[in-house]
């Protein structure tokens, strides 16, 4: 990563009362973060968004995801790595696996996922629940993971 820059821009835009330098230089690593940062602050008309990412020395094509998920070996028969689904998540109302367009688009839908789980808006998750005499107040990780 080009530290200067980073420094620059940081310096230029009052990043200080957001956060410290070291985790503005670590999200910066993330395509998808440099480009909504290059977007936010219209910085087009230094140039064009490939430029940006070379100058701050990007080199991942998308956010790094740091994953088994993503081991090449992995075998391209599985539903999961094929559907870019790695949690195999359902849609709601069929007996379907979801298909998304990358891999990234796969874990923010597990995490908005178990955030529902976890807020107690999960019908599914509180229809198991109800079948074992719980509550979601009374529900345990393992509960989670069943229903999961």
């Amino acid at each position: 990563m080009n530290e200067e820059l980073l420094n620059h821009l940081y310096t230029k835009y009052k990043l200080s009362s957001i956060g410290d330098f070291n985790t503005f230089k670590n999200d910066m690593q993330n395509e998808n973060v440099a480009k909504a940062f290059y977007d936010k602050y219209k910085l087009s008309s230094t140039g064009d968004f490939n430029t940006f990412k070379n100058d701050l020395g990007i080199t991942t094509q998308q956010g790094s995801i740091p994953s088994s998920f993503q081991d090449p070996t992995r075998s391209k028969k599985d539903r999961g790595y094929r559907n870019n689904n790695p949690l195999n998540l359902k849609y709601r109302h069929k007996d379907e696996f979801r298909v998304f367009n990358n891999l990234e688009e796969g874990y923010i839908a597990a995490a908005q996922d178990l955030g529902i789980k976890l807020s107690g808006k999960s019908p599914k998750f509180n229809e198991n629940l109800k079948k074992q005499g719980k509550t979601w107040g009374d529900a345990t990780l393992k509960d989670l993971i069943y229903t999961w």
